[in-house]
Parts: C-alpha cells; structure tokens; sequence
C-alpha cells in the first residue's frame, strides 16, 4: 500500500476524530468547584448536579477527575455493541446500519482500553486484545462488503448502499472504485 494512501486515510481520520472531540456533549456536575480553566477555555463555576455542555476533550478531563459525569451514555462505544455489530454483518450479505461516529467511537474506546491495559495488568490487556480481535474482524467483514459494492463499479451516491457506509467506509469505497476504474481501462486499453 503506498505511503501518501496511508497519509491521506491517517489524516483524514485525525481530522474526524478532532472534529468528533470538538463536539459539545451534556455532563452533569458532580460537585460544587469554582471556576476551571483548562486548555484557556474556562469552564464553570460548577454546581452539584446541574447539567452543562462542553467539548468531548473538556468532558474527558472533567469525569476523570471526578467533576462531572455523562448525562448521554450513546456518546461512548461498549465493547459489547462492537461485538454485536460484528455478529450482525457476519449474518447479513449487506452492509449493516451503523453509527456515523461508529470508527471513531471505537478508535476511541480502544485508545482508552491501552491506557487501562497498562494499570489493570492481565486482565487491562486480556479487554484490550478482546477488543482488537473484535474490531479486527468487524473492519474485516465491511470492508469485504465495500470493496464488493466498489468493484462492482457503482458511482457514489447513487447505490443505495452508501447510505449504510460511515465517512470512512465511503473514502475507502471511492479509492477503491475508482482504483479499480482505472484499472479495467488501462487493461482494456480504453
């Protein structure tokens, strides 16, 4: 795979997860504190069980410490819901509906996981390798899916299809027809 492939996917991915980190997110204040400054965003006073919003990176800061916790469970990804979305498009021939946020999400709760590996010991890395070998072959069966849809040589936007494909899947899908496109031209000498 060629190096400025691997760049562009990183890159692209880098900027969604920023994007998705960026979003504000509601918490609710686990105590009463003063004014936070974090980042030279300030952030309070907070007051005991009154609901706020701010950044997913802020929020991140604020639960870890125990100054507020999530009022909205759907914006983390469980280990379970990534095993039962690979269940799932393993049973169907078709691209299963997923979260937009799907990728990230579990990009997310896997960096989180390697983190927690090195404090829990065993039992950190037996979650973190459960994981990996979940959304390992998770990424497996879809991107089997997409490369069948994109060889197939249909145009983005117009299978129905693409609708079921997260902003990842859809990069991929593209390189992929458009790579396969080119190809079938050069042979056919087109």
């Amino acid at each position: 795979m060629s190096e400025s492939f691997v760049d562009e996917f990183s890159s692209m991915f880098r900027r969604l997860v920023h994007e998705f980190e960026e979003q504000k997110i509601d918490l609710i204040s686990s105590k009463d504190h003063p004014e936070i400054s974090l980042g030279g965003i300030k952030i309070g006073p907070l007051v005991d069980k009154k609901p706020f919003k701010t950044r997913l990176w802020i929020a991140k800061y604020l639960i870890a410490h125990g100054f507020a916790s999530l009022s909205q469970k759907d914006i983390l990804i469980e280990s379970r819901e990534i095993l039962k979305n690979t269940v799932r498009e393993g049973k169907s021939k078709t691209l299963g509906e997923i979260s937009p946020d799907f990728y990230i999400k579990a990009f997310l709760k896997l960096s989180k996981l390697k983190i927690r590996a090195e404090t829990e010991g065993k039992i950190g890395i037996r979650k973190k390798k459960k994981l990996e070998e979940v959304l390992s072959e998770f990424l497996e069966k879809r991107a089997h899916k997409v490369a069948e849809i994109a060889v197939k040589g249909k145009e983005a936007g117009k299978e129905p299809l693409l609708k079921n494909m997260s902003l990842e899947e859809k990069w991929l899908f593209e390189k992929i027809r458009l790579t396969v496109n080119s190809w079938k031209k050069i042979l056919t000498n087109q």
